[in-house]
């Protein structure tokens, strides 16, 4: 059973995620397309310091931060010139979620961009490791988005990052058993978020998620 003291710290940190997402701005016009959902997401990037917008069709799953590389080398410069990548199958699946929760969208979208943002303003000859850079964008997103942010990451890798052909056409997620969703939580944890995690936290953040998963669906069915 669990102590009244843990169940009041998670009570907390449920807390804290609600106060989050009060805090989010959603656009006061609907978004009522995936166009004008990828318009919203660049006109935010633009306020993060993006200027360089590419939006694939194919080939990509998340936002993504890319350097000029070639452009730069060609011309003996340092390439610092980057752009986002927002690619359709992003936008397609946050505008799934956004539909159901506009509130959570938006701040999961904030989020990511926090990520990114991290990653605009690395300079590739002081830290050429990626994951180093990877480590300094996931602790600048946990900076400006807190465990919320965290956890909504976590959420979206683990279930509604991919989500099969069958279910896309029939407007349906999957809905794995508790279990499975702990499991898959803090698998994401120990490979994305290892570093930044203690171990004997995971399946506590593990639960949020979990928590998180279960308002979502209350949403849906709204």
């Amino acid at each position: 059973m669990e102590s009244l003291s843990f169940a009041d710290e998670r009570k907390q940190h449920r807390s804290e995620f609600e106060r989050a997402l009060h805090t989010v701005e959603v656009p006061g016009t609907r978004i009522s397309s995936k166009r004008k959902l990828k318009n919203h997401i660049i006109d935010l990037a633009k306020n993060c310091g993006f200027d360089i917008f590419l939006t694939p069709i194919f080939g990509y799953e998340e936002l993504t931060v890319r350097t000029r590389l070639n452009h730069a080398r060609r011309y003996g410069n340092t390439p610092t010139t980057k752009m986002l990548v927002i690619p359709h199958s992003f936008v397609r699946t946050v505008y799934r979620i956004y539909r159901v929760w506009p509130a959570l969208g938006e701040f999961f979208i904030l989020s990511a961009l926090w990520h990114e943002c991290g990653h605009l303003h690395q300079n590739l000859d002081t830290t050429p490791d990626p994951g180093k850079r990877e480590h300094d964008a996931n602790v600048f997103m946990m900076e400006k988005s807190g465990r919320p942010g965290l956890v909504v990451s976590i959420w979206y890798y683990t279930l509604h990052r991919k989500i099969g052909l069958l279910h896309c056409l029939l407007h349906k997620t999957t809905s794995p058993d508790k279990d499975e969703i702990l499991k898959q939580a803090e698998n994401c944890i120990q490979m994305i978020y290892h570093d930044l995690i203690p171990s004997e936290l995971y399946h506590e953040i593990a639960e949020d998620v979990f928590w998180l998963e279960g308002e979502y669906q209350h949403h849906r069915k709204r």
